[in-house]
């Protein structure tokens, strides 16, 4: 029974009950003939909505037989009335009433109307976004489906409508298609209307064909639904805040609260909130052999990687992306995995009108690609066969299929389109910020520059031990900036970490102090005095003092200390400071003063090395020396200064050797060793030592400097704006990793030379893959991006080894989408299916 015959049977029940007041009054009148016509039609009534009832119902439909005792009951009333003998119109009222009761109980309660739905995609590659809610309706024996794909235009510069489409023919064989325009919209005007196109007039490059735009569509039906052709990874697009197709619509679903409050406040109370049925789809499908093309059977071996290239990373990137192609297709040939390449449709055609310099190009990558004997180039349809097949994906995070292998928590990888060289090899030797020794130089500690963890490498066994800092970002770059011992303890200045990080080497575990609002770059090197901690800020606002038998922090703050006036907006210091005793010198960046602070009572003087004008003047970035003689080098040009601190004169150093270069930022680091001073460069192109006794400066003769140029790097992937990273004095002599390799580096005896080169243990470096997965932004809820450390040589790895935690990011996409267990069609059917049958819109 359709709703609106439902609503006739209804109606008539309220129809039957005013008759039978009338049957009183004219009873209580003695107009018996009056009362008996109305019996009369009563009855036929009656019969005639069995009849009804039993055609759509069946023969013997529960509400039937309550018809044939109603009727009955009306022939005795008729009887009485007929004999003239007075009868009681109160309780023949009350009788009828009572046997009236039961039917319209079962017409509301037993009789669940028929509804007709009609599904309208336009684009065969769209159809997924209704599927599993047409499922769910075909699936339901008192709904009629009809799935009418519906033709689309091509706008023409003008903006007209010009070339039509109409691919109602490419859809799968199990979906019954009804054509367009053999559908009486008037005669059948059906109870739903299910739509994913939300754009109507004003898409101004496609159009459907007017006659479905939403204003039209409300006049054949009761209910019209909008259900996103897209779905998104925590964020909507802004474009799709507010349409005004969204204000014809009846229900609108959204796929998560999250989604749902990112829509125009005034549709607010039409949106649902039941998942996607973009997701059902990947989520329920079960690939049969019959379902994957026949070319590519033959292709598949081993683990299955999708690579997805988009239009817009070519029209962005240009030839750089088609270079990108040919790096992932290189990657792939002597691995033993299969690539499926899913360009899209539309990219030749879009690459030929609007970048025609890139067709050439772009075929020579789709021809080199054609001869990997495991690559398959996927032109199907739809993509969802690829997704089935996959058990990773490779590509650009713009597109939408990211999310479909976040539900089915299928590794992720975003592909950095200017990565076109595999530096697997060099992503296993880390870079340091600090480190230091133990043992006689035996054991070496160092927090990881380019990753989060803390390292112990022991060189006489060569073994690594790899500990991972907890509360941290597991890519954090330069999380700490300094290593400091104390007690059995170690202690790693934060950074850019968060937290005060402690380790203890003795449970091998660790423990964080928090302080007051951390910021990026925050400290840059630390002292230790008596049994407390001294921190030097690079933009954190004070100096942290901290009791390490207590844990307890007190903050020195700068803008307190008298006389000081530096440029906040600049770094405070960075490796310009260093301890005498109990006197802690910290030298400016933004200005030629220096700040001399008694750890022992917290007096400080400010001293000014440029007459008077120190903040007019340039600052430092690195300094040492002794007690008495001190080498600054500046923080912006090429100026060496040398300051003697007990007269306090000082003077320019400009004497410099033959062959060195540098103009700006020219020194990182300095550090005192025996009567000399070791510089440092930053983008200098040498190591210079300079004597405390003649000042004298000359350029290292040294293992280190082949070639001698500092300035130059071994490969691409030793890309860092220094040419040093750090350079610490242990006891007898200096250490320091130079940019060119990353190699470590020894200075004694006034000689220097390749110390060793540390290389992460693979299984510490795949580890540190799965690490490399977590929210990036508000539209990727778990994925890695590659970059030259995590690459995509090490991800194939990764997934070909079976490490990947998919139920973690199964978890984490459960967020962005209600009804990740394939049942959101389902849902979002059968609520406004019940929502249509009882006449609702709550």
């Amino acid at each position: 029974m359709k709703k609106a015959q439902k609503k006739q049977a209804n109606d008539f029940v309220n129809l039957l009950d005013k008759a039978h007041e009338e049957i009183r009054k004219a009873i209580a009148k003695k107009n018996y003939s009056m009362a008996a016509k109305i019996l009369e039609q009563c009855q036929t009534g009656a019969f005639e909505l069995g009849t009804m009832i039993e055609r759509t119902e069946g023969e013997g439909f529960v509400t039937v037989p309550l018809l044939e005792q109603y009727c009955e009951k009306v022939y005795q009333v008729y009887e009485e009335v007929a004999q003239g003998s007075e009868p009681d119109g109160d309780r023949i009222y009350k009788s009828l009433r009572k046997s009236l009761i039961p039917i319209g109980n079962s017409i509301k309660n037993d009789i669940r109307p028929r509804i007709e739905a009609v599904f309208l995609p336009y684009k065969v590659s769209m159809w997924d976004s209704l599927e599993s809610v047409w499922e769910a309706a075909a699936e339901d024996p008192l709904c009629d489906t009809y799935v009418i794909p519906i033709p689309y235009y091509e706008r023409n510069p003008a903006g007209n409508l010009c070339e039509m489409h109409y691919e109602g023919d490419l859809y799968p064989a199990y979906v019954p298609v009804t054509k367009y325009d053999q559908f009486d919209w008037e005669g059948h005007h059906p109870d739903i209307v299910f739509v994913h196109n939300p754009y109507d007039e004003y898409n101004y490059v496609t159009s459907v064909h007017p006659f479905f735009y939403s204003g039209n569509l409300k006049k054949y039906t009761d209910c019209l639904v909008y259900i996103p052709y897209y779905e998104i990874g925590g964020e909507q697009a802004e474009s799709f805040h507010t349409l005004p197709s969204y204000f014809a619509m009846d229900w609108i679903v959204a796929q998560s609260k999250e989604h749902k409050r990112q829509f125009d406040a005034r549709i607010q109370d039409k949106i649902l909130t039941l998942g996607s049925p973009k997701f059902d789809r990947v989520i329920r499908r079960q690939l049969d052999v019959e379902d994957i093309p026949k070319e590519w059977r033959s292709k598949l071996r081993g683990k299955v990687f999708f690579y997805n290239t988009s239009i817009s990373g070519l029209l962005k990137d240009g030839i750089q992306a088609i270079e990108k192609m040919r790096y992932v297709f290189k990657s792939f040939e002597n691995i033993k995995a299969t690539l499926i390449w899913r360009p899209h449709p539309l990219t030749e055609s879009t690459i030929r009108s609007m970048r025609p310099g890139l067709v050439d190009a772009y075929e020579e990558a789709v021809e080199y690609f054609s001869h990997i004997p495991y690559g398959i180039l996927d032109k199907t349809q739809e993509a969802g066969t690829a997704i089935g097949l996959a058990d990773a994906y490779i590509g650009e995070e713009t597109s939408s299929i990211v999310h479909l292998f976040g539900v089915l928590g299928k590794p992720i990888l975003i592909a950095n389109a200017q990565i076109t060289e595999d530096f697997t090899e060099e992503a296993g030797i880390p870079k340091f910020f600090d480190c230091i020794e133990e043992e006689g130089g035996a054991v070496l500690w160092a927090p990881l520059g380019d990753r989060n963890g803390l390292m112990q490498y022991d060189r006489r066994s060569r073994v690594l031990k790899f500990y991972e800092i907890p509360g941290e970002k597991p890519d954090g770059h330069r999380l700490y900036n300094a290593i400091l011992p104390y007690e059995g303890q170690l202690y790693l200045i934060p950074y850019n970490a968060r937290e005060i990080a402690v380790f203890d080497k003795r449970t091998e575990t660790f423990f964080k102090l928090p302080f007051d609002e951390p910021v990026a770059s925050g400290f840059t090197k630390a002292y230790a005095y008596g049994k407390k901690i001294y921190m030097v800020p690079a933009r954190y606002p004070a100096i942290l003092e901290l009791e390490c038998e207590t844990g307890r922090i007190a903050y020195m703050k700068l803008e307190h200390l008298k006389g000081l006036q530096y440029n906040k907006e600049a770094p405070f210091s960075f490796n310009a400071s260093m301890q005498i005793g109990s006197i802690l010198l910290i030298a400016l960046t933004c200005a030629a003063r220096i700040l001399e602070l008694d750890l022992s009572d917290k007096k400080a003087r400010i001293v000014d090395l440029a007459g008077g004008r120190g903040r007019d003047a340039e600052g430092f970035w690195c300094m040492a020396g002794d007690a008495e003689h001190i080498i600054l080098g500046s923080a912006g040009r090429r100026r060496l200064l040398y300051w003697n601190r007990i007269s306090n004169e000082s003077r320019v150093l400009d004497s410099y050797p033959d062959g060195w270069q540098g103009n700006d930022k020219c020194f990182f680091e300095m550090q005192r060793l025996d009567k000399a001073v070791y510089v440092f460069p930053k983008e200098g192109n040498k190591l210079l030592r300079i004597s405390l006794g003649s000042l004298q400066i000359e350029a290292m003769d040294s293992a280190i400097q082949d070639p001698q140029d500092m300035a130059a790097r071994k490969s691409d992937y030793y890309d860092w704006a220094s040419n040093t990273f750090f350079a610490k004095k242990q006891k007898d002599c200096i250490l320091f990793q130079r940019a060119y390799d990353r190699s470590i580096c020894k200075i004694k005896e006034g000689k220097a030379a390749v110390y060793e080169t540390v290389v992460l243990p693979e299984e510490v470096q795949l580890s540190g893959m799965r690490l490399q997965f977590y929210r990036r932004g508000k539209n990727l809820p778990w994925v890695m991006r590659e970059t030259k450390l995590y690459t995509l040589s090490r991800f194939v790895e990764y997934v070909q080894k079976n490490m990947h935690d998919g139920e973690r990011q199964k978890k984490e996409y459960a967020v962005i989408a209600e009804n990740l267990d394939g049942t959101a069609g389902e849902k979002i059917y059968r609520r406004i299916a019940e929502n249509e049958a009882n006449g609702s819109r709550a």
